[in-house]
């Protein structure tokens, strides 16, 4: 997913996966969520 702008939203939930509070899948899903992806 390179070259997406990177938001403080985009940051907080890195920051939850890097953390272990949340899965690389929710990380994806979340993501293409919110830049209309796939």
């Amino acid at each position: 997913m390179e070259g997406l702008q990177t938001t403080s939203e985009t940051r907080a939930d890195t920051g939850q996966y890097v953390a272990g509070e949340i899965s690389l899948t929710e990380l994806e899903a979340r993501v293409r969520r919110r830049y209309g992806i796939g």
